[in-house]
């Protein structure tokens, strides 16, 4: 009887080791960040998501300053940059796109027609900013 009452007992030590484990991580305040190495991605599968991008901040380019992903230039729309031209920066937001509209669409007239086709970060910020290196 001794024997199988020792059984009981470490039949449940395991389980509520295991739950209380559970329960100081789900206490847990904030989320775990992951950041994975930099590489190629397509923007284009990333359209309307929330994103986060690091890279230099450069510009101002043709319709403002941008920072370059996978070759292609994101501008940062009304971001208020200030002096971090050339620094390092993590901006996060919404990534959209414009594709300009085709002359069959522009033949009565259209806005915009002339803006080229372009990506970039609506409602940013950036989070962090270092030196380029």
């Amino acid at each position: 009887m001794d024997i199988q009452f020792a059984n009981v007992r470490h039949t449940w030590i395991a389980p509520a080791a295991l739950l209380a484990a559970l329960a100081l991580g789900a206490c847990t305040t904030s989320p775990h960040r992951v950041v994975v190495a930099a590489k190629e991605v397509k923007l284009s599968e990333l359209v309307n998501s929330r994103v986060e991008f690091t890279g230099v901040v450069q510009g101002p380019g043709e319709l403002g300053d941008y920072i370059t992903i996978s070759g292609n230039r994101v501008y940062l729309d009304t971001l208020q940059v200030g002096d971090r031209n050339g620094q390092r920066a993590t901006v996060s937001g919404w990534l959209r796109h414009f594709q300009p509209p085709t002359a069959a669409e522009c033949a009565k007239g259209c806005e915009n027609a002339n803006v080229p086709a372009h990506y970039w970060i609506e409602d940013g910020k950036i989070t962090t900013s270092a030196p380029a290196q």
